[in-house]
């Protein structure tokens, strides 16, 4: 539950949490909305059966789009209409990811997401894959 368990810092402790790397996660320690920015970084297969897409990842990215300022997509869309604006990926093996960078966000504070095709896990298509390197591309601008 290390996903869940990132979000949950981000989303109670935002005055603490700089930035987080959520991997397949969600409100899964009841932390629905948080007021504080925080750098967000997510991945989510759009086929996880534990956390199932759209309704696990898509909201978070929601929220803290909102909460950091970020103006497109428009985080005012409606939560079909939020979800219909994300990429969908198409590589069936889950190693070329659909990623989408919010603009328009409060200075130091990105949201960014990206999803693959494939189930539950924090490494679609092996530990050597685009997992790692965009998520430290993320996590060191700070």
């Amino acid at each position: 539950m290390g996903g869940s368990m990132s979000y949950a810092m981000a989303c109670a402790m935002g005055d603490v949490v700089r930035a987080v790397a959520v991997h397949s996660g969600g409100p899964m320690s009841g932390c629905v909305a948080h007021t504080k920015p925080v750098a967000y970084f997510m991945t989510h297969g759009i086929n996880d059966s534990v956390c199932t897409y759209p309704g696990f990842g898509v909201p978070q990215l929601e929220d803290f789009a909102k909460t950091n300022g970020c103006t497109s997509p428009s985080p005012t869309l409606s939560a079909a209409n939020f979800a219909a604006a994300m990429p969908t990926p198409t590589d069936s093996s889950g190693k070329t990811p659909a990623c989408i960078d919010f603009t328009g966000c409060t200075a130091g504070y990105p949201v960014k997401g990206c999803f693959f095709v494939g189930d539950h896990t924090p490494s679609p298509g092996g530990t050597s894959g685009w997992v790692p390197t965009q998520t430290w591309s993320f996590l060191s601008q700070f």
